[in-house]
């Protein structure tokens, strides 16, 4: 799905152990963000891997992001997993042309 979203927040990225990465090591940070359309718009945890976790967004900054949603059972509760594929500041937007 995508989205033209705000940023509110984003966490430091973290450097977690990975036998998927070449380095033995993979970047996470989350990313907070919110649809446009007011105070009350919905609003995104979402969490961001390897070299798109080491960008840095600084809030109010509009973006163009390719969201993935998908829900975890973890025993009796479900959790909403939110991860971005591609994001792009809206000054980039021209080179986003696989979206539509």
């Amino acid at each position: 799905m995508t989205e033209t979203v705000k940023v509110l927040n984003q966490k430091a990225p973290i450097s977690v152990p990975s036998a998927h990465s070449e380095s033995g090591e993979m970047f996470i940070s989350t990313l907070t963000v919110q649809n446009l359309g007011g105070q009350y718009a919905d609003s995104y945890a979402i969490q961001l891997y390897g070299e798109m976790a080491r960008q840095t967004f600084q809030p109010g900054e509009l973006l163009m992001a390719v969201l993935k949603f998908r829900a975890v059972q973890s025993g009796e509760n479900v959790y909403q997993k939110v991860t971005a594929e591609e994001i792009l500041r809206m000054n980039q937007v021209n080179n986003f042309n696989n979206v539509f």
